[in-house]
């Protein structure tokens, strides 16, 4: 919480019992006592109101109120009143310091930032996830890129529709995450691209299966934006966490079918124990193809690799000269691109980078590789990190990969440290979801590992390994063909 959150509710709450617990109202405080309050809680209402704070607001008029001696009543029914405003007072502050206004790290390099938001349409091929014949798959991304100067507004983490229906599909009541969209990046729409190349280069982003979206790790598509990357991160509609498409539908994932129980259920933790102690090539595959047959999620890797097919040609398409929807013809280098992602988009990455020569070099944060890369070697650079519990899942793609290669893992992380999840609120933390690393170490992290490595395979710079080697958490190792 802000510093006025705390100085509101300790001033209310004090205020409350001194005039609700004692049997004389006020009896060794100053009458003025009450007029303060209400100054500090029309104060927090005018310029940092929170709906969690209602509760505030609502306790500092009832203790004007019940302050007046003529007002005294029944002590039990004054004490009734107090203890109940004050429990209301505590509910709201436990809600604003689950929910807090968060500010994310700025980005380091000599760039500004600027974004674009775009909806693709692949016209030629129909949308799978939606009972409708004539759907087709439409694919809403945001563009990050570097920028000569800051023009305009900030824009926000996410909007307030868009926080109001996360909230919604997670099951929340809608305003607890209108704290996301209060939240502002350091990206700017109105600002043009930078003049400084005339090129740039591109790096493509999947987020997570279910509860993704395509800003989940914006911290990283800043950082590469800021030292002079066009990034686009795609939202693959309906199996992301709430998608709101051009036509008005709110998309959300389908639930998913029951997992195995019984005795099947043991068999699947097992399956998945097996990765960390498998060293047979041929039994690492079997091992692989098992844990994903609790669902079958070849389709959808399908679908997220022509996705990102899709992305990339429409980027050529539009970066040619005179296109009518074009967008920065002439200055994007769409041949030789990076792919990223994290969870299920990382092992997007892994496949579109298996079958696609425009891949430069891939990186995956912490996803299970599977599809073509499970029986195809890595025949291009790339990067492989995971988190300390699953530090033996990318073994056997990393050692047998026919390119350039590097294996990281991070200590004292769970999977969805991999995201920017652990700015948004402490809850996760203290349910076990984040492995006790700090938000701003993990960020730092990863910036370095996304400049270090696209700065090698998309700039031809020198890898520095120090660069992540000195984060104590980090082990790295590399290997060349």
């Amino acid at each position: 919480m802000r510093p006025f959150d705390i100085v509101a509710l300790l001033v209310v709450a004090i205020a409350a019992l001194a005039v609700f617990l004692p049997r004389t109202p006020l009896a060794a405080l100053p009458r003025h006592l009450p007029m303060a309050t209400l100054l500090v809680a029309g104060a927090h209402l005018a310029v940092a109101f929170r709906p969690f704070f209602i509760p505030v607001y609502g306790l500092a008029l009832l203790t004007a109120w019940g302050a007046n001696p003529r007002r005294q009543g029944s002590v039990w029914m004054r004490r009734l009143a107090g203890i109940t405003g004050v429990a209301a007072l505590a509910a709201g502050g436990l809600l604003a310091w689950a929910f807090p206004l968060v500010t994310l790290p700025a980005p380091d390099g000599p760039y500004a930032i600027g974004t674009r938001e775009l909806v693709l349409v692949d016209s030629a091929r129909a949308e799978e996830l939606t009972p409708e014949p004539n759907d087709r798959r439409v694919l809403p991304v945001r563009v990050w890129y570097p920028a000569d100067s800051a023009v305009g507004p900030a824009q926000p983490l996410l909007s307030r529709d868009r926080a109001r229906a996360f909230a919604g599909a997670l099951g929340l009541p809608r305003f607890v995450l209108d704290h996301l969209g209060a939240t502002a990046t350091h990206s700017h729409p109105a600002a043009p691209l930078s003049a400084r190349e005339a090129r740039w280069p591109v790096v493509v982003f999947s987020h997570g299966y279910g509860i993704g979206f395509e800003g989940q790790n914006t911290v990283q598509m800043e950082a590469l934006a800021s030292h002079g990357y066009v990034v686009v991160s795609i939202l693959h509609p309906w199996e992301s966490l709430a998608t709101r498409l051009p036509d008005g539908r709110l998309a959300v994932p389908a639930p998913e079918p029951p997992m195995p129980g019984g005795a099947d259920s043991a068999r699947v933790m097992a399956t998945f124990a097996r990765l960390g102690t498998e060293r047979d090539t041929a039994a690492l595959v079997q091992v692989i193809r098992d844990a994903h047959a609790v669902r079958d999620l070849r389709p959808s890797m399908d679908r997220w690799t022509a996705d990102t097919r899709l992305v990339l040609d429409e980027l050529a398409r539009r970066g040619t000269p005179g296109a009518p929807d074009s967008l920065f013809p002439g200055r994007l280098i769409t041949d030789r691109v990076g792919i990223f992602g994290m969870s299920f988009g990382g092992a997007t990455a892994a496949n579109f980078c298996t079958l696609d020569a425009r891949c430069a070099g891939g990186m995956n944060l912490d996803g299970l590789t599977f599809g073509e890369a499970t029986d195809t070697p890595m025949p291009r650079p790339f990067f492989f990190v995971t988190g300390a519990p699953n530090r033996e899942m990318h073994t056997l793609f990393f050692q047998r990969a026919t390119a350039s290669a590097w294996s990281m893992t991070v200590a004292r992380t769970q999977h969805i440290d991999f995201t920017d999840f652990g700015w948004f609120s402490p809850l996760p933390a203290k349910v076990g979801m984040l492995g006790g690393i700090e938000p701003a170490r993990m960020h730092a992290i990863m910036n370095d590992a996304v400049l270090a490595f696209f700065g090698t395979t998309l700039r031809g710079q020198p890898f520095d390994p120090g660069r992540l080697t000195r984060h104590a958490d980090v082990t790295l190792t590399r290997r060349t063909p």
